[in-house]
């Protein structure tokens, strides 16, 4: 998984995603991520600090940890809003790559505005999810997502 860059962090934006549309169990968000229990935990510490998560605990019975986390319902609406934002450079972006063949780290940059941490979470996302080989250039599965439109 792609580490901490110039305070971007992978694991923690893939965590609020998975979050986004439901509650999630604790076991889920481990096996989803494939990270230890301590790692997740460490992350969840983190979001719950920067109070974007708040955890659950939906059995009664249960003593201890919690096992459900949730996106702070003052969070979401923010949350929503950057994500309809990021969906729609996602779309620009896939379809530069796509018009072009290649295209360069410089152009790609641009296309985020010149931030390194909005390129490195979507052009890193690209590559992760398999979207993009590792010279940006659209793969099969990448075409299938903008034909799907």
């Amino acid at each position: 998984m792609r580490k901490s860059v110039l305070g971007f962090n992978y694991i923690r934006r893939r965590i609020l995603d998975l979050c986004f549309k439901k509650s999630m169990r604790m076991i889920d968000l481990e096996n989803e991520l494939k990270i230890s229990r301590g790692s997740l935990r460490h992350h969840l510490n983190i979001l719950e600090k920067e109070e974007k998560i708040e955890p659950m605990q939906r059995d009664k019975k249960l003593q201890g940890r919690p096992t459900y986390i949730q996106i702070k319902k003052e969070y979401l609406e923010d949350y929503n809003n950057k994500l309809r934002r990021q969906v729609v450079l996602n779309r620009r972006i896939l379809n530069l790559i796509k018009k072009k063949g290649k295209v360069s780290k410089k152009e790609l940059m641009g296309e985020c505005g010149g931030k390194v941490v909005t390129f490195l979470s979507t052009v890193g996302g690209f590559e992760d999810e398999g979207f993009i080989d590792i010279f940006y250039k659209l793969t099969l599965k990448g075409e299938k997502i903008l034909k799907n439109d």
